[in-house]
């Protein structure tokens, strides 16, 4: 069973400066854990970025090759309009 004590305002004063160096001492390695770990997952989702658009651009030129548009020139226009 959990039993509480008493605690005096003089004793919890008296715990800031060790709960204050244990915060300094987590924080000095969760910080640049923060930021590596922030650089690990931008380049991640850059690189998913990246391979997306590539996926993309493949797609779009498998999917014109096999469907070409045959666009007329300005010359076979204007070829059309005489025919008329």
């Amino acid at each position: 069973m959990i039993s509480f004590t008493k605690v005096s305002y003089g004793d919890l004063i008296a715990s800031i400066p060790f709960l204050v160096d244990c915060y300094l001492r987590i924080t000095r390695f969760m910080i640049p854990l923060f930021v590596i770990s922030a650089i690990i997952l931008r380049k991640l989702l850059l690189n998913r970025v990246i391979l997306l658009i590539q996926h993309k651009m493949a797609f779009t030129k498998m999917f014109l090759k096999s469907n070409p548009k045959k666009t007329k020139t300005h010359t076979e226009n204007k070829m059309d309009e005489n025919t008329d």
